[in-house]
């Protein structure tokens, strides 16, 4: 896949052959004399966050000549929450499906704010499904942390515009300073998304992808 902030690719554990996945970042730096913070930032919050409801980070490498990082992380191999739920042929996602997600990210969310880090960007395409079976229970763990953002102090408020627009929040668009309530914000859309009946509506996925 490929976003704002990069690529993922699957790749192979030489030993083990257990897949993962591996994100590209462009980093704007030489590693040494000149940082890039935008990186930094990331790598500093994926190295932290070790939680089963958060995708997991192994590895982090540094390539210099093609100013790039990879980090080599968990392949979760269900994919988006957003496909399950677009393409899921007009029928809802059952009830107990929603109080697992709901648990599963609410978890991983308050352990993300216990170590004072935003995500800043919850939406159901960084929600990923840990199985592909979708006869199974659907489990998820959230993912992509390239606009996660830690706060130094209960104090320090966020500025920045950041984030997907269907899900953020009224003080991020009006620039009045945030906190970590964003992430609520952005996971009561996830919820509505969810459990409505939007997903069976013909303009679901253009209206959710604008």
């Amino acid at each position: 896949g490929e976003g704002i902030n990069g690529e993922v690719h699957i790749g192979w554990d030489r030993i083990t052959n257990e897949p993962v996945a591996i994100k590209s970042i462009p980093y704007e730096g030489d590693f040494k004399a000149t940082l890039d913070p935008e990186a930094e930032a990331e790598i500093e919050i994926v190295k932290s966050i070790h939680h089963p409801s958060l995708v997991k980070t192994y590895d982090i490498f540094r390539d210099g000549d093609k100013k790039k990082v990879y980090m080599v992380m968990e392949y979760v191999p269900g994919g988006e929450l957003f496909a399950r739920v677009a393409n899921d042929g007009g029928s809802l996602v059952k009830e107990g499906d929603a109080i697992r997600i709901a648990r599963d990210l609410l978890s991983g969310v308050i352990y993300l704010h216990s170590l004072n880090i935003v995500h800043r960007d919850i939406k159901l395409e960084n929600i990923l499904c840990t199985s592909e079976d979708r006869t199974k229970p659907i489990h998820i763990k959230l993912a992509d942390f390239g606009l996660s953002s830690k706060l130094t102090g209960k104090e320090q408020s966020l500025q920045s515009l950041v984030g997907t627009s269907f899900y953020l929040a009224p003080e991020i668009i009006t620039k009045q300073g945030y906190g970590s309530s964003v992430d609520a914000w952005a996971i009561g859309v996830v919820f509505y998304i969810v459990v409505s009946i939007w997903s069976s509506h013909p303009g679901f996925k253009s209206l959710i992808t604008e």
